[in-house]
């Protein structure tokens, strides 16, 4: 969560290294323990859930079967395979034999400089990177199979369902990665400067956030077309709210309108209501006056890093929500809140502070 003033001087205000280090280590260290526990679990499952969902025999990493039942990869996968992968190469190959033989049809500013061709030849190595990561996840970790099964997400140890979080919002930005990735290229050829690719899931850690720097494009869309039509935040508070629900209406309806993306939708528009009225609360010069009597620049830090590990918390089980359906985000909800009560929250929103810390290091470093 951000506010205005008071967080802007938080976010600048750099924390001593042993703090960060600990902060990264956690970070990390959780992430690939945590899997490790999925890599486990999949591979104790792996003969049900093959008789169940008929696994496909690796084709790259010999030994290991593959996850086919994330629906969107495998058709992207045998789209691109069969005619996307071919009509972006004539695509290519048409602009550049265009570009050659009638430059005046060209103008100057969309010219590819020499020098940014080896940053292209680079952007397809990553391209091909990113695409061994997602095979390689379907390989090692069986998660949606085993999203699909309530018996195992019941019975699984904490780490494995933090893994198994993490490990669909990651799956999930790998494929926008390749989804925009690849057009993003041919874009660069054609001299077009593309939208900025999505944001790692990792680094993210409030509502308003997410929405800005995952998908930079369908953000601007919704801003230019729908949030500024409808009044958004330069009329008081109420058309704010109007905007902002009517933008998420439209995506829930073009994600399809089920109940899950109901779901999902509503707990996102909370949320980023929830950042922008605390944002408003701490631009009021009493709230900065306040806070920066009682609080250091440090101390406002972690107190912005203490409310993003709510944000971030409630992020990610929205996503589950989106990704996963409502039964599995009541089954997080219930195994942590419920069940884990009070220890587990605790140790959650701990870890997730950690996790913030992180996030908004790497903001302060970028800016």
């Amino acid at each position: 969560m951000r506010c205005s003033g008071a967080a802007g001087r938080s976010q600048s205000a750099p924390l001593p290294t042993c703090e960060l280090a600990l902060y990264l280590a956690v970070t990390v260290g959780f992430h690939l323990y945590s899997f490790y526990q999925v890599f486990k679990v999949s591979r104790i499952y792996e003969k049900d859930l093959d008789s169940e969902f008929g696994f496909e025999k690796g084709f790259f990493i010999w030994g290991f079967k593959k996850d086919p039942t994330d629906f969107e990869w495998s058709f992207w996968t045998e789209w691109v395979k069969k005619l996307l992968l071919w009509t972006l190469l004539g695509h290519v190959i048409i602009s550049q034999v265009t570009n050659a033989f009638f430059p005046k049809m060209r103008r100057t500013e969309t010219s590819v400089p020499k020098t940014d061709l080896v940053c292209l030849l680079l952007g397809a190595v990553r391209i091909f990177f990113w695409w061994w990561l997602t095979e390689s996840m379907l390989h090692f970790m069986y998660i949606h199979a085993i999203q699909h099964q309530e018996t195992i997400l019941e019975s699984a140890s904490y780490w494995t369902l933090g893994g198994l979080g993490f490990a669909h919002t990651l799956f999930f930005y790998l494929k926008y990665l390749l989804l925009y990735g690849i057009p993003s290229i041919i874009m660069c050829l054609d001299g077009i400067k593309p939208p900025r690719l999505p944001r790692c899931t990792s680094s993210l850690y409030s509502f308003t956030g997410t929405w800005r720097e995952f998908d930079v494009g369908l953000h601007r869309w919704l801003v230019r077309y729908i949030y500024v039509p409808l009044g958004g935040s330069r009329h008081g508070l109420l058309r704010m709210m109007f905007s902002s629900a009517m933008a998420f209406s439209f995506v829930c309806y073009w994600h399809g309108g089920h109940s899950f993306m109901l779901n999902w939708a509503a707990m996102n528009w909370v949320g980023v209501m929830l950042e922008n009225v605390l944002k408003m609360i701490c631009a009021v010069s009493p709230t900065q006056e306040i806070i920066g009597r009682f609080l250091s620049t440090r101390m406002q830090r972690r107190a912005h890093g203490a409310l993003g590990s709510v944000a971030t918390t409630l992020l990610i089980l929205s996503n589950l929500v989106f990704l996963c359906g409502n039964e599995v985000g009541k089954i997080y909800w219930n195994r942590t809140f419920i069940q884990g009560w009070p220890w587990t929250p605790i140790a959650v929103l701990g870890y997730f502070y950690c996790y913030t810390q992180v996030g908004i290091e790497y903001d302060r470093i970028k800016k």
